[in-house]
């Protein structure tokens, strides 16, 4: 049998764990090592007085590309034990293979203690698809007499972000065993170098922040990337401005500008963070905005404003460029720069962060993601190129919002995937990710009965969704009970997913609205659902 052992957790949580046996490989026979998949479910919500061989609907939360340790909130509130709890089924929290602790035992996939493209190649899609259908398959609880295989009982089978193509996927490659889909934040479009995960961030921010941070980065890079059209080569830059630049900010000992420029991704990063509850919200960058567009005209600035540096070259520093620098070292350099080196906080040079990883903590964290974007996904997040006019003169390349140093670009990004995983015997790192296999599943297309697409305004992914304004127009579907297709108004990354806590704040009613349709929906999914 597939299950293998159970371990109930604290009844004061009413969460319970366990692990299902998976075969690494599914398909090809290449090796039959095993390994055991973690999930979380609570039976709180199941109807004591249910009648024997009822229908107990499962609602699978795809761990996706983290440990299912960090999903566990949703078992205590969350859209999923909502719905849960409406239809009184099983919430379950499912582990991706290759993160948290679902993983093969090391010492039987190869020589060695490093985890290398060897030891990698069974993490893709079309495998860890197949564990999630083996799972609902095969499900045995402990105390749970029914038959909860399926397609004997209906699974909904939800995800954000990577996770949400999951969802999408399991309805579309498995309608015999996933009854409904709740796709959220889903990158239903694999694209592999991906500009355009900057345009909601200028989108979603004040005009005037966006505007000092595009203006502070035009001014950096007139030191960085003079010639920016010529990505990493810039003969005409200055060495000695390049460093005064650095200092600015506290990275001087940064040996490569464009790491240097990609630090500042550190920043961006944090809009994806943003959350109506303050408990998950990342507040970086409303920080970074406030601080940017205090008014500099309404007297003298602090003398410990930090908001002034010396001429760099004769050249004054402008102060966008200065509140930026004071910024990003006092909220993103120095707190990581006060416990390593800065080489070892944003440097790029030393390799064998991914080359020798043996711990499972550090794989989870750091390089399966990697392995998966470099061999399927792309989305390099890079600056968008230079535009500039075409043959005939009179047209010029579509670009976008410039919020990044022109020397992050694609050779850039892509040098993890060259360097960090070298060939193996068995492996050899594509030249570039193959983004056919997700995007001939239907890419922005990609619908189904009973699958929903739910994107927030704002979210960083959205121009890989089918909501993009890039290239899905926008979002061109019609809503419907058995086809949701929804977008929620000034919202971020997947916040839907989270519900109000005993000590949270309550959702918006723009929020709310969307997760008592999710509730609505699957209720009317499940009035069609038929014993197999």
């Amino acid at each position: 049998m597939p299950f293998s052992h159970l371990f109930p957790s604290a009844a004061k949580s009413h969460i319970r764990n366990g692990t299902f046996t998976q075969p690494l490989d599914h398909f090809d026979g290449s090796t039959n090592v095993t390994f055991e998949q973690r999930f979380w479910y609570t039976l709180e919500h199941l109807d004591a007085k249910r009648k024997p061989d009822s229908v107990v609907p499962l609602i699978v939360y795809d761990g996706g590309e983290t440990s299912g340790d960090n999903r566990l909130s949703n078992l205590r509130s969350g859209v999923v034990n909502d719905i849960a709890r409406a239809v009184q089924g099983i919430p379950i929290i499912l582990e991706h293979r290759y993160y948290g602790e679902s993983f093969p035992d090391r010492k039987l996939i190869g020589p060695g203690e490093a985890w290398r493209v060897d030891q990698l190649r069974w993490l893709n899609n079309r495998q860890a698809l197949e564990d999630s259908a083996r799972f609902v398959r095969e499900l045995k609880i402990k105390g749970v007499e029914d038959d909860l295989r399926a397609p004997h009982q209906p699974v909904i089978y939800y995800g954000g972000s990577y996770a949400g193509t999951r969802a999408a996927h399991m309805r579309a490659l498995y309608p015999d065993v996933i009854f409904g889909g709740i796709a959220s934040s889903a990158v239903l479009a694999a694209i592999d170098d991906f500009p355009a995960y900057f345009a909601p961030i200028a989108r979603g921010s004040t005009s005037d922040c966006t505007q000092s941070l595009q203006s502070a980065i035009a001014w950096m890079d007139s030191i960085l990337a003079p010639e920016p059209e010529r990505g990493q080569v810039q003969p005409l830059r200055s060495l000695a401005a390049t460093q005064q630049l650095q200092s600015l900010f506290g990275l001087s000992e940064l040996s490569d500008p464009a790491d240097f420029a990609n630090a500042l991704t550190s920043l961006l990063g944090s809009f994806q963070g943003l959350n109506w509850d303050a408990h998950q919200r990342d507040p970086t960058w409303t920080s970074y905005c406030r601080n940017a567009t205090r008014n500099p005209f309404s007297g003298p600035l602090p003398p410990t404003d930090g908001s002034y540096h010396e001429p760099i070259e004769g050249r004054e520093v402008p102060l966008e460029v200065s509140r930026l620098a004071t910024f990003m070292r006092k909220s993103i350099v120095e707190p990581c720069t006060k416990k390593e080196s800065a080489e070892e906080c944003f440097g790029t040079g030393d390799w064998t962060r991914y080359t020798n990883v043996t711990g499972l903590d550090d794989l989870s964290e750091r390089v399966s993601w990697t392995f998966q974007y470099c061999t399927t996904w792309g989305f390099l997040q890079t600056s968008p190129r230079v535009s500039t006019p075409a043959k005939d003169a009179r047209t010029y390349h579509v670009s976008m919002p410039k919020l990044l140093s022109a020397l992050v670009d694609r050779e850039y990004m892509s040098r993890v995937c060259r360097q960090g995983f070298p060939a193996g015997e068995h492996y050899k790192m594509p030249e570039s990710p193959n983004v056919d296999w997700v995007n001939e599943l239907g890419s922005f297309a990609l619908s189904s009965s009973r699958l929903a697409i739910i994107n927030g305004q704002y979210d960083p992914w959205r121009p890989a969704s089918g909501h993009s304004e890039e290239y899905a127009f926008g979002g061109a579907r019609h809503d419907s009970l058995d086809r949701p297709f929804i977008l929620i108004p000034d919202c971020w990354h997947h916040c839907d997913s989270n519900t109000q806590r005993k000590d949270g704040d309550a959702p918006p009613k723009r929020v709310a609205d969307v997760q008592a349709r999710e509730v609505q929906f699957v209720k009317h999914w499940l009035q069609s659902f038929e014993r197999k």
